[in-house]
């Protein structure tokens, strides 16, 4: 389970993520920054949005592990808890994990954690920042997913002397491939629900702009026509506005298609000159 607290390997607004061995990183970065752009987020309030995510983590799963504890307790099924001498919790035996289907930061997904928290106790009031959104929350555990990867590009663990070192080169084992395909999936997921939760949003605020704004000009109540109005005018606005995201999109995949070309080309030469007979090799 991550606590993204520290963004220590990719400023999250600007840093550059390499090409190799998945450029599709590089879009899923600009798809969370475009989301939290539009909040005008600074990298600060993307770290406070991440320290308050990883918070509401730690307070879900102490509120489902005290929750499970008492259910199991009236249930009086003792003997799936672990307790000391004065009966003070120390664990869950192993069959209480599936009797009672505990939810652990061990257990569960990156994405289903946070969800799960989010539902459970997610209040933009108690936040310092103005007018946080829950989808904000899903952007930057995508960058944060995003900074773990690039870490792990550029270090590995090793277990004697135990700990992480730096890498000398970028060949990676299919391992390790597999290791860094599934954090890019889990990034993609959150960013996606991330956009799931703003355009709800969106189609919230505007249904209910146009409903005050006719209110406002009327003593009776909406009628069957105005109601469709709206709905047209709200059609008419979300697909004007789909289309200058996708134009946005496109202008952002031709910059990185670009930099991500030049960065292949710098990094064949560099390898030429570190050995000439390895390129274009077997």
């Amino acid at each position: 389970m991550l606590h993204f607290t520290r963004f220590e390997h990719l400023e999250p607004l600007k840093g550059e993520i390499p090409h190799f061995p998945f450029t599709e990183a590089s879009k899923i970065a600009w798809r969370a920054r475009a989301i939290l752009r539009e909040k005008h987020r600074s990298a600060e309030d993307i770290q406070n949005i991440g320290t308050d995510a990883s918070m509401l983590l730690e307070q879900y799963f102490d509120h489902e592990k005290e929750t499970k504890i008492d259910e199991i307790r009236k249930d009086g099924r003792y003997d799936l808890l672990e307790t000391d001498d004065d009966g003070n919790f120390i664990s869950f035996n192993s069959d209480a994990y599936n009797d009672y289907d505990i939810h652990t930061s061990d257990n569960m997904h990156d994405n289903d954690a946070l969800m799960e928290a989010v539902d459970w106790g997610f209040d933009p009031h108690l936040f310092e920042l103005e007018d946080v959104k829950e989808y904000e929350y899903f952007a930057v555990m995508a960058l944060w997913l995003l900074s773990q990867y690039v870490h792990d590009l550029k270090f590995k663990f090793q277990f004697k002397p135990i700990g992480w070192i730096k890498r000398e080169n970028n060949k990676y084992s299919s391992d390790e491939i597999a290791s860094f395909g599934k954090m890019l999936l889990e990034a993609a997921e959150a960013i996606a629900h991330a956009e799931k939760l703003r355009d709800i949003d969106r189609v919230k605020e505007k249904y209910e702009t146009k409903i005050q704004k006719i209110q406002a000009g009327a003593s009776l109540a909406l009628t069957k026509k105005d109601l469709n109005r709206i709905q047209d005018e709200m059609r008419n606005e979300m697909q004007e506005s789909a289309k200058a995201e996708r134009r946005q999109w496109s202008e952002a995949s031709n910059e990185i298609r670009h930099r991500d070309n030049r960065s292949a080309k710098q990094f064949v030469l560099d390898e030429f000159a570190k050995d000439p007979r390895s390129v274009g090799a077997g």
